[in-house]
């Protein structure tokens, strides 16, 4: 019996212990897979426990290798690595491409993305699509599918070319109908294509005969049904805007009163907003404009049906702004002087400081400002000199472009989200938000608008010829 006893209180005891261990066990585990997640590691030089950060590669094309600070990886892109913080170089490389490098610095607890390299063939192939005597404007559509151009200034004629097969660009001309805008005899005719709407349907042109503007809206699907905006409210309007993809919603400015017009039921807003001298609308309804109000220039915003005052300064200085929104929150960047500051949310009920979200300053006046489609980065620059603000990571880039900018309040055009273009040596130029990795891609005519196909594998472009003008394409990846 005594035997039975004990041994029962071996087993106990013994089943209390494997729990216990057990227990430690999963704690243990549990602690290592949370002090993983979290990017520690435990540096061997010194024999302590370091919290690293994660870097995310990814390139386009695929399937580059990788050296972090000189050291081969074991892997292509896209992949992801734990790293020790600090400071460091990655280089991708892929067999007939330019090698791309980023010194970067990741910080403990960090997510680095480097999601956006672009490697650029080592020879780049480039053919002659169409040729023309001139080419006043160019606008590719918002959707990489369309290349929009005029070839002659007075015509009213809309040469559009179907991108969606980059291999075999389908050019069609629309004609805008007589009928459709106003001419003042004597005086020549001149058609600019001002924009697209964000679903990349329809294009607004603006017409001009003399001291007489006017907003035509084109159907690129039925061309037939050219609108004259101007026309159809009978009101002077000195700067339109789509809002939206439907074709018929506008903001536009009468005079100095900033209105919302609407082609679906004919109606035009009472002014929303006076004294405007401009404004920039972000989608359909998020708008930061500048006003002058007896000795002062304001910049607001009019955003859902709400007008706030933001700024104020004297009238005789010059500003420069843009809106976007970025993670569900808008951002107005305001360029004054030499200042550049960056408002978060501007419609919060908070004091002036406390909207500040950044701000930095330049060496140079600032002659524009432009927030990225995708809200994260904002460029200020005066010419070719830039400086880009990163919203994500709050880091501050000062880099330039060479070449003497044609117009120095004309803003850098963007490739994509990342990268940026300048024609400023008559050569197109990429280089990422940055500064770096920077290439020539051919030459061509400046002032006139680039695009990616909507596959990123060929880049639209307009060249010069001794006779006159091409559409150019360039093929961006290796077969």
């Amino acid at each position: 019996m005594q035997n039975y006893r004990l041994s029962k209180r071996k087993k106990t005891a013994l089943r209390f212990f494997s729990y216990g261990v057990m227990t430690l066990a999963v704690l243990v585990l549990s602690v290592f897979c949370i002090l993983l997640i979290l990017g520690f590691q435990f540096n061997v030089k010194n024999g302590t426990l370091e919290q690293g950060g994660l870097f995310q590669f990814r390139s386009f094309p695929s399937g580059a290798s990788l050296d972090l600070d000189g050291k081969q990886l074991s892997f292509r892109t896209p992949g992801k690595l734990n790293a020790v913080a600090g400071d460091h170089t990655v280089t991708m490389k892929l067999n007939g491409y330019q090698d791309w490098q980023k010194k970067t610095t990741l910080k403990a607890g960090e997510l680095k993305w480097l999601n956006y390299a672009r490697l650029v063939p080592q020879t780049i192939t480039s053919r002659t699509v169409n040729t023309f005597t001139n080419v006043t404007d160019t606008l590719p559509s918002p959707d990489r599918q369309w290349y929009s151009l005029i070839t002659d200034l007075a015509a009213p004629v809309v040469t559009l070319y179907d991108i969606r097969d980059p291999k075999k660009p389908v050019a069609s001309n629309i004609t805008i109908p007589a009928g459709s805008f106003t001419t003042v005899a004597g005086v020549p005719d001149s058609f600019s294509i001002d924009e697209w709407d964000f679903g990349a349907r329809f294009m607004l042109i603006k017409h001009q005969s003399g001291t007489t503007v006017e907003f035509i809206r084109v159907d690129r699907t039925l061309a037939n049904e050219t609108l004259n905006v101007t026309k159809e409210f009978n009101l002077p309007f000195s700067e339109v805007h789509f809002s939206g993809t439907s074709g018929n919603v506008f903001y536009a400015l009468n005079g100095t009163d900033l209105r919302k017009i609407d082609l679906g039921n004919k109606s035009v807003s009472q002014p929303l907003v006076s004294d405007v001298v401009r404004f920039e609308l972000y989608k359909s309804n998020v708008i930061a404009y500048e006003a002058t109000h007896i000795d002062k220039r304001i910049v607001g915003v009019y955003i859902n049906d709400e007008d706030t005052l933001v700024r104020s300064y004297p009238l005789d200085e010059s500003v420069q702004i843009d809106i976007s929104s970025y993670y569900d929150h808008e951002y107005l960047a305001i360029g004054h002087g030499k200042t550049i500051e960056i408002i978060k949310d501007p419609l919060e009920n908070t004091d002036s400081a406390g909207r500040v979200f950044a701000t930095f300053t330049t060496a140079y006046d600032i002659a524009w400002v432009q927030l990225a489609s995708s809200g994260r980065f904002l460029v200020a620059g005066n010419g070719t000199d830039i400086s880009t603000y990163d919203i994500e990571t709050d880091e501050l880039f000062i880099s330039r472009f060479e070449g003497t900018a044609q117009n120095v309040s004309r803003p850098l055009q963007w490739l994509d989200d990342y990268y940026l273009v300048s024609d400023a040596t008559s050569s197109l130029v990429i280089g990422e938000f940055d500064g770096t990795n920077r290439h020539d891609i051919v030459s061509v005519a400046p002032g006139y608008a680039v695009t990616l196909s909507e596959d990123g594998e060929y880049l639209f472009s307009i060249g010069r010829t001794a006779t006159g003008f091409t559409l150019q394409s360039s093929h961006m990846i290796n077969d």
